[in-house]
C-alpha cells in the first residue's frame, strides 16, 4: 500500500500574505508529494510550479482546504512556494508517500470527498468508498480557529495537528485493504472549535500491486476524554479548575487538602501545539493542593475495569528539589468521582524518587487497591470528574503540568510484510505516537513498555505480518511504594498481548522476552486462524497471570513460561517447553495431555504441573517433573491433577518421568511407564535373575537363549536393583556374576562380564 515516508509543516507568521513556503520532506524518486494546506478564510486560487490540484480542490467553508500533488523527481528543491490570489494567513504540510501509482495516484477514477464541518470540539470524519485494494486513506481538516485539530480516535494515525496565526490544520491516515467504504469512527478533536472543511482522499498503490504495508492502527477502543488544554473548556466539559476542595474534600486520607493554583502553559503538550494544565502547590506547605476536571453529562466515561491514563511532568527540573517523596505518602495524587460528590477513589501516582520525565504516563484503575483516599461507593460506569493533587516539601511551591486524559482499551495493530514486518518501533508509532499519548513507550530500538492491552491482527479483516525477533516487551509493575513504583495503579491481567491472525497472516514472536513483576495477559485469540503462520520458538513469557493457547497448525516449541499463572492450553500442542515455578494452583490446564511432549516442569512448592480435563488414554512423551510431591495424594502439589471426572491412562514414553497423581471427584488414573532393562554380553543360555530390592520384588528369573537380555518394566520411581547371571551347564562353566544398579526413568543398561570358571 502507499506508505508515509515523511512529513514537513510550515505556517505564515503574518495574518495577511499571499505565499506559503513549505520545506521539502524526505523523499525518493517516484514518491507522491502531497501538499495539504489551508487559508483562514477566503476563496483564493492557488498556483505552484510543477504542482497539480487534486480533483475537487480547493474547498471552502470559512476556512479553505487545498490539496495539490506532484511525483518526485530524482532531485527536488529544498522547499516549495504556494501562491494565493488573496491575502490571508496560511499553514499546511507536504507529505511524501512511497509505493504509489505514479500515473493515477488517486485511482483511475479519483476518490475524494470534501464536506463542510460545523464548529465542533469533537466529531467523526466522513467516509469514502475506495475503488482499489490496499489504499492509503488521507484525512484532513481545516479549522478557522486556532484549534489544533488532532485525528486521534479509531483506526487512524495522526500526522499533524498544528496552529497557524489564526487557523489550524489536522492530517492523519488510515488503511483500506479491500475496495469499499472506509471506517466511520475516525475521530477528530479540536481544543478550540471553528467552522471548517474536511477532506478524505484515496491514494492508490502501484498498478502491479502494493509492495509494502506499514504498521497501522486497525482499531482502537480507547476513549479520548480531554486534552487538558490549559484551563480552556473542551467539548462541554469545564476547564481544569481549582474546585477540588468542594468537589472532593478538604481532608483526604487523613491529610489536609486545599485548592491549588491552576493556570495554562502554552505549547508544551504531547502535541507541542497543545497547552498543559499547570498546577501549583501551596507555598511553604506540605498539604495537598488539588484541581479537578468536571465532565459534561454526555461525556462521562465508563471506566469499569479500564486503565485511565493522564500525563504529567515538572514545570522545570528544579521542581524536583521541592517535590514530595513517594515514602511521604504525598507526591502527586490522581483520582475520580462519580456523580454523587461524596463517592470517589484517589491514588498516589508519583513521587520524587521516580525522577524527572516530561509527559510521564500515570494510570489508575477503578478496581485497583492501594487507594490513598476513598469515600462512598464509586460508580465506574459514569465518572463525573477527575482530580489531581500536588504536594511539595514545604519549601516554596511545587509546580506540575497535566495533559491528555484517556480511558485506555485494546488497540489493534496490523500491517507489515516479510521484508518490512511489524516491529517494536512501528508498533509504538501506530499504538501511541500517532494517538498523541504515551500508552506504549519505546525503551530502545527493540524494547517497549505498555500501559494498555495490545492485539496483533484482527482475524484477517486487515493483513498482519508480525516478526518480533530478539526483542523485549514489558508491562509496568503495579503500585509498590517500597520500590517507589507508583505510576501504574491497575489490576492483574488488564494490560497484555493478544494474537489474532487470519488464514494468510504471519505471527512470529521469537527469541524474545515478555515480562513484568505484575500479572498481565498473553493470549492466542479463540478465533485465530489455525492455518496461519506462527512461530513462538525461544520466547520467554515471564510473570503472565493469564495465558491462553489454542490448537494451531504448529506446536508451541522451546518456549519458557516462568512464574506464570494458569496456562489454559485447550488442545494446543506444546513441545520442548519449560514451565518454571508456576504461580497458581495449576500450571497447565489441558484437554489433550498427549500433546504436551518433552516439557520440563519445576514446582515452586505449591500447585500442580498439569490439570487434565478430559478422560481418556494418552501417550505422555518425555515430560519431566521436579519439586512436586513424591507420592500420590491430595496435597495440591502432585504433578498431575486428574479433574476429568473419569478414567485417565497415561502411557509414558520417551524417557519421561512417572508423575505423582491427584484424582478429583470421580476420577481415576493409571500410569504406565514402560522402560527397558537390557543386559548385553551374555553367554547364551545364562540364567538371569533381577530383583527390585527397594520393594523386595523379583522382576525376572529366566534363562536367556541369546547374548542379549531385554525386557520392559513399568517405571514408577527410581528403584534399586540386584542383578545375578549364572551359566553352569555345558562344557564350559562360568563363575556367578552379581552386581547392583538403579532403575531410572531412562531404564537400566549393563554390559555383563562373565568369567570362565577354571
Amino acid at each position: 500500500m502507499p506508505a508515509i515516508r515523511d512529513v514537513s509543516w510550515a505556517a505564515t507568521s503574518v495574518a495577511t500574505g499571499t505565499t506559503l513556503v513549505i520545506p521539502t520532506p524526505a523523499y525518493a524518486q517516484n514518491d507522491l508529494l502531497l501538499a495539504i494546506f489551508m487559508a483562514d478564510t477566503g476563496t483564493a486560487t492557488w498556483t505552484s510550479t510543477g504542482w497539480t490540484h487534486v480533483t475537487g480542490s480547493p474547498s471552502t467553508n470559512t476556512a479553505q482546504l487545498v490539496m495539490m500533488w506532484k511525483i518526485a523527481g530524482a532531485s527536488e528543491a529544498a522547499s516549495f512556494t504556494f501562491t494565493a490570489s488573496v491575502s490571508e494567513s496560511f499553514n499546511g504540510a507536504i507529505v511524501s508517500i512511497r509505493d504509489v501509482d505514479t500515473t493515477n495516484p488517486f485511482g483511475s477514477t479519483p476518490v475524494i470527498s470534501f464536506a463542510n464541518q460545523a464548529s465542533a470540539a469533537k466529531f467523526n470524519m466522513p467516509t469514502i468508498t475506495t475503488n482499489v485494494a490496499n489504499a492509503l486513506v488521507i484525512y484532513a481538516f481545516a479549522n478557522s480557529a486556532v484549534g489544533v485539530p488532532s485525528l486521534l480516535e479509531g483506526p487512524v494515525f495522526g500526522l499533524i495537528g498544528a496552529d497557524g496565526v489564526a487557523e489550524s490544520i489536522g492530517i492523519g491516515w488510515g488503511f483500506k485493504p479491500t475496495a469499499g467504504t472506509t471506517a466511520s469512527n475516525v475521530g477528530c478533536s479540536n481544543v478550540a472549535s471553528g467552522a471548517g472543511r474536511v477532506g478524505v482522499l484515496q491514494i492508490a498503490p502501484p498498478s502491479g500491486g502494493a509492495t509494502v504495508i506499514p504498521p497501522f492502527c486497525a482499531a482502537d477502543l480507547s476513549v479520548y476524554v480531554n486534552p487538558i488544554n490549559g484551563t480552556t473548556a473542551y467539548n462541554g466539559d469545564t476547564g481544569l479548575a481549582a474546585t477540588a476542595d468542594t468537589g472532593f474534600s478538604t481532608t483526604l486520607g487523613g491529610l489536609t487538602a486545599a485548592d491549588a493554583t491552576v493556570a495554562a502553559q502554552a505549547d508544551v503538550g504531547i502535541n507541542s501545539f497543545h497547552s498543559c494544565g499547570r498546577v501549583t502547590s501551596i507555598s511553604g506547605s506540605q498539604n495537598l493542593a488539588g484541581v479537578e476536571l468536571v465532565l459534561a453529562t454526555a461525556n462521562r466515561p465508563n471506566v469499569t475495569g479500564k486503565n485511565v491514563l493522564v500525563h504529567l511532568g515538572p514545570s522545570t527540573e528544579g521542581q524536583l528539589q521541592r517535590f514530595s517523596t513517594v515514602a511521604s505518602g504525598r507526591g502527586i495524587w490522581f483520582g475520580m468521582r462519580s456523580a454523587a460528590a461524596s463517592n470517589w477513589k484517589i491514588w498516589q501516582v508519583y513521587g520524587v524518587e521516580r525522577g524527572s520525565q516530561r509527559h510521564q504516563p500515570v494510570v489508575i484503575n477503578e478496581a485497583a487497591g492501594n487507594t490513598k483516599s476513598t469515600n462512598g461507593t464509586l460508580s465506574p460506569s459514569s465518572i463525573f470528574a477527575f482530580g489531581m493533587w500536588v504536594s511539595g516539601s514545604g519549601i516554596s511551591t511545587t509546580i506540575w503540568d497535566f495533559a491528555a486524559l484517556w480511558v485506555l482499551d485494546t488497540v489493534t495493530i496490523c500491517g507489515g510484510i516479510a521484508a518490512e514486518p511489524v516491529g517494536i518501533t512501528g508498533l509504538v508509532a501506530a499504538a501511541a505516537t500517532g494517538k498523541e499519548r504515551r500508552s506504549v513507550l519505546l525503551q530502545g530500538a527493540n524494547q517497549a513498555i505498555s500501559y494498555q492491552p495490545i492485539q496483533f491482527g484482527d482475524g484477517g479483516t486487515n493483513p498482519v505480518y508480525l516478526d518480533l525477533d530478539a526483542t523485549a516487551f514489558e508491562f509496568p509493575r503495579q503500585y509498590n511504594a517500597a520500590t517507589a513504583e507508583v505510576t501504574y495503579n491497575s489490576t492483574d491481567n488488564v494490560a497484555g498481548l493478544t494474537y489474532y491472525a487470519g488464514a494468510s497472516d504471519t505471527i512470529k514472536h521469537r527469541n524474545s522476552v515478555i515480562s513484568s513483576a505484575s500479572a498481565y495477559h498473553w493470549r492466542i485469540h479463540a478465533s485465530s486462524a489455525v492455518g496461519a503462520t506462527y512461530d513462538f520458538s525461544g520466547l520467554q513469557v515471564i510473570g503472565a497471570g493469564d495465558v491462553v493457547l489454542r490448537d494451531l497448525n504448529t506446536a508451541f516449541t522451546e518456549m519458557t513460561f516462568a512464574r506464570c499463572g494458569l496456562v489454559t492450553a485447550n488442545s494446543a500442542e506444546i513441545e520442548d517447553c519449560t514451565f518454571n515455578r508456576p504461580s497458581g494452583a495449576v500450571g497447565v490446564l489441558t484437554a489433550a495431555p498427549a500433546k504436551i511432549k518433552r516439557c520440563a516442569f519445576t514446582s515452586d512448592g505449591t500447585g500442580h504441573a498439569i490439570e487434565i480435563s478430559a478422560a481418556g488414554t494418552y501417550t505422555f512423551e518425555g515430560n519431566q517433573f521436579t519439586g512436586y510431591a513424591g507420592t500420590n495424594g491430595s496435597t495440591g502439589n502432585e504433578a498431575i491433577y486428574n479433574n476429568s471426572g473419569g478414567a485417565v491412562t497415561l502411557n509414558i514414553t520417551g524417557g519421561g518421568a512417572t508423575p505423582t497423581i491427584r484424582n478429583g471427584a470421580g476420577a481415576s488414573t493409571t500410569v504406565n511407564n514402560a522402560v527397558t532393562i537390557e543386559l548385553t554380553g551374555l553367554v547364551a543360555g545364562s540364567r538371569v535373575y533381577i530383583e527390585n530390592t527397594t520393594d523386595t520384588v523379583v522382576l525376572f528369573n529366566q534363562i536367556e537363549a541369546t547374548t542379549t537380555f531385554s525386557q520392559s518394566v513399568n517405571f514408577t520411581a527410581n528403584k534399586s536393583l540386584l542383578i545375578r547371571v549364572r551359566h553352569a551347564s555345558g562344557a564350559t562353566k562360568y563363575k556367578p556374576f552379581q552386581t547392583t544398579g538403579t532403575l531410572t526413568s531412562t531404564g537400566y543398561a549393563l554390559v555383563v562380564n562373565q568369567v570362565v570358571d577354571q
